[in-house]
């Protein structure tokens, strides 16, 4: 079954990397916005951090919302491993996009933390 739009309440915010080159040849990269979702980010209980952790080495978050399917497709809006997310001013890098129960209607996230 679909959660409900309430049992999202965070406003988070998805970045993408983009590199420019200057012109002295020099490359930067730069966090740009691709678009806000409704979202539930949360920590990790001790047995849920525990389990993650087999699979990730760093998971200290998880953030739950509507399913998009990840894509190759570099104009995608979809959550991808190389992305981002802020959230009240801290920054999450994405560990892993899951699909939980297959039926792509709630994504979940393994995040950990950036400083």
């Amino acid at each position: 079954m679909m959660k409900s739009a309430g049992a999202y309440p965070h406003r988070i915010t998805l970045e993408r990397a983009v590199r420019a080159t200057g012109e002295a040849g020099s490359s930067t990269l730069t966090w740009t916005p691709v678009r806000k979702f409704w979202g539930l980010i949360r920590d990790l209980s001790g047995r849920e951090f525990e389990l993650a952790q087999r699979q990730e080495a760093v998971v200290t978050s998880l953030c739950e919302f509507r399913f998009c399917p990840p894509s190759s497709n570099p104009s995608s809006n979809c959550p991808r491993v190389e992305d981002r997310l802020v959230f009240r001013g801290r920054y999450y890098g994405i560990t892993a996009v899951l699909d939980p129960d297959g039926l792509h209607r709630d994504g979940q996230l393994l995040l950990s933390r950036v400083e």
